[in-house]
C-alpha cells in the first residue's frame, strides 16, 4: 500500500477510536450497557468502511497499473548564468514499466544525441504524475517524468553531440513529441525543467 493511502487509513482508524472514546465518556453512567449494545455495532460499521476503503484503493491501483505508460524526459545543464537550462526534451515516449524509466531515458537521450552516449549525473530525478486523459487518442494514460542533468565543459555547455551544439549555443532546445510517432523540432530553450512536459 502506498504511503499516502496508509496515512488515510491510519487517519480513519484514529477517527473511529476517538469517536468510540467520546461516546463512552458521554454515557459513562451506563458504560456497561454502552459496551454491550453499541461497541459491536460501531465496530461492524468501522470494519465495513475500512473494507470499502481498501477495496477502492486496490481498484484504483489496479486501474492505474493497467494504463498505458508514457515517459517525458528533460535533459538539462547548468549554463553560464548558473541557471538550469533544458538542452533536449522528449515528450510522451512509450514506457513498458516503471523499472525501465532510467534506462529508457538514457537510451532516448542517446538517440536524440545523434546516437552518441550522454555524459550525465548518475543520480537522475524521476516522478510519477497523476493519470491524464489524451483527448486526441481518447483514453487515459499514466505519465512519468525524468530529469537527467548533463555534464558540462569549461564553457558551461553540455557535453553533447557537436551536431547539436550550434543550436544549443543559439539558446535552442531539441524537442521530440508524440504525434503519430516521435517528431522533432528546435524551439526556444527553457530556463528550467517542467512537469508540463507530460505526454500529449
Amino acid at each position: 500500500m502506498f504511503a499516502k493511502e496508509r496515512r488515510l487509513l491510519q487517519l480513519l482508524l484514529n477517527t473511529i477510536v476517538v469517536l468510540i472514546v467520546m461516546a463512552a465518556i458521554l454515557v459513562q453512567p451506563n458504560l456497561g450497557d454502552f459496551w454491550d449494545k453499541s461497541v459491536g455495532t460501531i465496530s461492524s460499521i468501522a470494519t465495513f468502511f475500512i473494507a470499502i476503503f481498501l477495496w477502492f484503493n486496490d481498484l484504483s491501483r489496479d486501474w492505474k497499473d493497467s494504463l498505458e505508460k508514457r515517459l517525458s524526459v528533460d535533459y538539462c545543464f547548468i549554463n553560464a548564468k548558473g541557471e538550469v537550462q533544458v538542452a533536449m526534451r522528449c515528450v510522451g515516449a512509450y514506457l513498458s514499466g516503471e523499472a525501465d524509466i532510467r534506462q529508457w531515458g538514457q537510451q532516448i537521450g542517446k538517440q536524440m544525441n545523434n546516437n552518441e552516449l550522454l555524459s550525465f549525473n548518475p543520480l537522475p530525478f524521476q516522478m510519477s504524475l497523476t493519470p491524464l486523459f489524451d483527448e486526441r487518442e481518447g483514453h487515459f494514460y499514466k505519465p512519468y517524468y525524468l530529469v537527467i542533468m548533463l555534464d558540462t565543459d569549461t564553457g558551461r555547455l553540455p557535453k553533447i553531440s557537436q551536431k547539436l551544439m550550434p543550436s544549443i549555443k543559439d539558446n535552442k532546445m531539441l524537442i521530440w513529441t508524440r504525434q503519430n510517432g516521435m517528431t522533432n523540432e528546435w524551439v526556444e530553450a527553457q530556463s528550467s525543467p517542467s512537469t508540463d512536459a507530460s505526454a500529449r
